[in-house]
């Protein structure tokens, strides 16, 4: 074997020694490798809004972009017959079961009147509310006052990475093709059997799930040139990986999931404009599948209340049209 031949053996590798010929062709492909990827967007401004020719990313025009973020909020659980008294006037709570709740301070810039009456006393019997923002100005400023923030940097490391809690805290962008189904899961698996109860059609379903984490179901559809209907179903998946069969009109593949629960009876729809808002959270006091899906421990302990926050970021082109 010649010495301009490459050899492998083992982890050991002969690369061939470099003639003036090569080094001549290595350049002239890549004069013409990078011509090949010369992008459009770049002009004769390039260096100074794009200074090292990057290619643009493709949008896909038929994507609706939803914002989605998780945000702890602080409860006070002082009791309401005592918030507006003095402090030297404070008595002892003849109704502990009622919470004080700046959290209603949120809910007063939301329209929950947005999601038909029917779907909404089915949800509120589980535990949930959910609502489109009306006043976003308000809504921001009511949010920031009950925002929790992490004290120390360690706190803020854990939230972060996510594992500060067992419910989510991540924010994120999610591409969302019209008429395609997207999971959207809202906290971590459980550990274990659970014993979960949801009312259903006028009755109490029980069901001991293993492992469950609740989710939604996410879809999308056009409702106008400025504005698309996002469907959003409960559902709980559990149980260990199955592998199925999924077929299309040219191929089959392999799927693997878990068993799902899937609440069609909870399934709500709101209308949004690009730059609008969707807000899901627990009622309070939690209980239900909204305190399943919305609260959880903290690292230190400490109950944590979270709101679901969805914003459409963009409408795809061809409605903008």
């Amino acid at each position: 074997m010649s010495r301009d031949e490459s050899v492998i053996t083992g982890q050991m590798c002969i690369w061939p020694r470099p003639t003036a010929v090569s080094i001549a062709g290595l350049a002239v492909s890549m004069v013409i490798g990078c011509a090949a990827f010369k992008s459009d967007w770049t002009d004769d401004t390039a260096t100074t809004k794009n200074p090292v020719n990057l290619i643009a990313p493709k949008i896909d025009a038929g994507s609706v972009g939803l914002d989605v973020s998780f945000v702890s909020v602080v409860v006070d659980k002082q009791p309401l017959a005592d918030r507006d008294l003095p402090t030297d006037a404070k008595t002892p709570s003849v109704n502990p079961t009622v919470v004080r709740s700046d959290v209603d301070e949120v809910w007063r810039w939301i329209d929950e009147t947005a999601i038909e009456p029917k779907v909404r006393a089915g949800l509120r019997l589980n535990g949930l509310r959910v609502g489109r923002v009306h006043t976003q100005s308000e809504f921001n400023r009511a949010l920031a006052a009950i925002r929790r923030v992490p004290q120390d940097e360690a706190a803020r490391l854990l939230a972060s990475a996510a594992v500060g809690s067992d419910v989510f805290h991540a924010s994120r962008r999610i591409p969302c093709r019209i008429g395609k189904r997207y999971e959207l899961p809202v906290r971590q698996p459980s550990a274990g059997p659970v014993a979960t109860l949801v009312s259903l059609g006028g009755r109490t379903i029980g069901k001991t799930l293993d492992a469950p984490q609740p989710m939604f179901a996410i879809t999308m559809q056009p409702s106008d040139a400025t504005s698309v209907r996002i469907k959003l179903q409960p559902e709980i998946q559990y149980g260990v990986m199955k592998q199925t069969w999924v077929s299309n009109d040219s191929a089959l593949r392999i799927d693997n999931r878990r068993e799902s629960w899937m609440m069609q009876e909870l399934a709500f729809e709101v209308q949004a404009a690009a730059g609008g808002m969707l807000v899901v959270g627990a009622v309070l006091p939690p209980f239900g599948l909204g305190e399943q899906m919305f609260t959880g421990t903290t690292a230190d302990g400490s109950v944590d209340h979270v709101l679901m926050l969805i914003r459409v970021a963009d409408l795809p082109n061809m409605m903008a049209k």
